[in-house]
């Protein structure tokens, strides 16, 4: 259980690895479509986001700026899920709206939530569709297996069916191919661990899965417009060093 009055007293860098911690638990109970949990961390985090000020003293505009952070990670990770990015396009903006709309803390923690429980939803619906046993059960294995050197057939003999019908049943639930799923997840994943400054880009890349940091790297630029290096440089002199 975290100790709200003790976390004033720590360091902002111990209190933003609470916050990404916090926000990670959020987003895998949201994917996993476990609303209470979700909803249960989001009244931690709200704690955690008044401590670490990102709204210049204010503390109505810092939840604000908080919570359409969250927005954002909620929405990149449903994405890589291979959910319709237009129908989150449209909840994404309603939310925002909402959000600058609103005059008091109350209120845009209430908006929070609600928006948690719609994103919520979204994963929900879609495991509904969602209705080939195999995929979910492939999916299942890549997001326990990302770390490991997994390769397609390693996939498609753990849920015993040939790879041309695994890439066709693949491509048609997720949106997206084997290969560019699987990398997405290791991207996401390596995010947090910059964000940590506890790793060398090396052994971030190799604790991903990528055992060539090239490789990662370039990856990693194809799919963020940065290098690891830049992007954990802009995290720590937007959030520790400013």
């Amino acid at each position: 259980m975290i100790n709200f009055l003790k976390m004033q007293n720590d360091t902002l860098h111990d209190r933003l690895n609470i916050q990404i911690a916090l926000e990670g638990v959020i987003l895998d109970s949201i994917k996993a479509g476990q609303l209470n949990n979700a909803l249960k961390t989001y009244k931690k985090i709200v704690n955690v986001y008044i401590l670490n000020d990102i709204g210049n003293g204010c503390r109505l505009r810092c939840i604000k700026n908080h919570i359409i952070s969250l927005s954002a990670l909620i929405n990149r990770m449903i994405i890589d899920i291979g959910i319709n990015s237009n129908l989150l396009k449209i909840k994404n903006y309603k939310f925002l709206n909402k959000i600058e709309s609103s005059n008091s803390i109350k209120d845009t923690i209430a908006i929070g939530e609600k928006m948690i429980e719609e994103y919520c939803n979204v994963i929900l619906d879609n495991y509904s569709c969602t209705e080939n046993i195999l995929i979910r059960k492939a999916i299942s294995y890549i997001h326990n297996n990302f770390s490991e050197n997994i390769k397609l057939d390693d996939v498609c003999n753990h849920v015993h069916i040939s790879k041309t019908y695994f890439c066709s049943l693949f491509k048609k639930y997720t949106g997206v191919c084997f290969s560019k799923y699987l990398n997405n997840i290791r991207i996401e994943k390596s995010k947090e661990l910059l964000k940590k400054n506890e790793m060398s880009i090396l052994d971030i890349s190799i604790a991903v899965g990528f055992n060539n940091q090239s490789y990662f790297s370039k990856l990693f630029k194809d799919n963020t417009g940065i290098t690891p290096k830049e992007f954990r440089k802009n995290y720590f002199n937007k959030y520790i060093y400013k």
